[in-house]
């Protein structure tokens, strides 16, 4: 029932978040990866108390990455509902605007048969 109750523009939303989530995830697993092998080739290299020290440096920026990434989501996601919210205020200008012009046509209409009555 809960789905049912999205629309399409939510679905959007979400969809473009879950997207960027994946992506970011992706992402982090690959540097994971990467710093895994780095810090592995320095524990080999170095004692076990310098590549401890390395690894926890090479931590920090992944981490800032990721805030880097949350924020750049949040973004997104803020751009995505203005750009909502200004689609669904066209679309009521548009029925608003529809709505005058069949009462146009139906006064018209009414105004036609009554002459042709006259």
């Amino acid at each position: 029932m809960l789905i049912a109750a999205f629309t399409p523009e939510a679905w959007t939303s979400a969809g473009a978040v879950a997207v960027v989530t994946l992506l970011l995830l992706v992402r982090l697993r690959n540097r994971r990866r990467n710093l895994n092998g780095a810090s592995a080739a320095a524990s080999r290299a170095s004692g076990s108390r310098q590549a401890g020290i390395s690894a926890t440096l090479a931590t920090r920026p992944a981490e800032r990455q990721l805030v880097e990434h949350y924020e750049f989501a949040r973004e997104i996601e803020a751009r995505l509902d203005v750009k909502r919210a200004l689609l669904e205020q066209l679309l009521q200008d548009a029925d608003e605007r529809i709505a005058r012009l069949e009462a146009l046509e139906q006064s018209a209409n009414r105004a036609a048969a009554a002459e042709s009555q006259a």
